[in-house]
């Protein structure tokens, strides 16, 4: 199998050539050889699959801008910056990996910033706490009902009962308003399967929306 080595000009990612080619003199230009003469031989001789490469592995970065061109390297904390993005790895994994969006809860669910896009599934007869962190812009979470809470209410809190939902939710085609609150309330006995609610913030406040096919199924209160 061909092994690939990624390189960079002036910070953007570009191609990946083959490794092997200039190994075995079929690639001969300047450029190629000057970066196979800065090799130890252990690595002009060999190269791993990428399935082998962690976070820490270095990454050759051949600079154009250098006089005559320079031979740096980057680590794996590098790569998204060098693409020009502003997101985490985390954040990328979040937004692309599906199966990283859901958690299924049945108890007290302190809830991270780093979390944010994740649909939560409250599946506990018994009612619990799941808390927000504190305001950030561009925080998003989804609650939904999949098993209805008969004793207790599940609640969706702010951080240090802060007063800072504002919005509300259609309840049986009637939408409850919610003003300076901290407390989202998923009524036991009441509530239905599939019942859903979602929280957004613009870095001040949690803005709520959601539905409930149950009079009194949901509901907002302030402490």
């Amino acid at each position: 199998m061909k092994k690939y080595l990624p390189w960079a000009f002036a910070g953007t990612l570009l191609l990946a050539v083959p490794l092997y080619a200039w190994a075995q003199g079929t690639m001969t230009s300047p450029t190629l050889n000057e970066f196979a003469t800065s090799l130890s031989p252990n690595e002009q001789n060999q190269s791993a699959d990428i399935t082998t490469a962690t976070t820490s592995d270095l990454i050759p970065i051949l600079d154009v801008s250098e006089t005559p061109d320079g031979i740096n390297y980057g680590d794996g904390a590098n790569i998204l910056e060098m693409i020009g993005t502003t997101a985490t790895a985390a954040e990328l994994n979040m937004a692309a990996d599906s199966s990283a969006n859901v958690e299924i809860v049945t108890t007290t669910n302190v809830i991270a910033a780093a979390e944010s896009g994740t649909t939560y599934f409250l599946n506990s007869a018994t009612g619990f706490v799941n808390t927000l962190p504190a305001p950030a812009a561009g925080l998003r979470f989804r609650f939904v009902v999949t098993t209805q809470n008969t004793s207790g209410n599940s609640t969706i809190v702010t951080n240090a009962s802060a007063n800072v939902i504002e919005g509300g939710a259609v309840v049986l085609s009637t939408f409850v308003p919610a003003a300076n609150e901290d407390s989202i309330n998923i009524v036991a006995s009441t509530t239905l399967v599939g019942d859903w609610i979602e929280v957004i913030s613009d870095g001040t406040s949690w803005f709520v929306s959601g539905q409930s096919g149950a009079t009194g199924g949901v509901t907002f209160t302030a402490t």
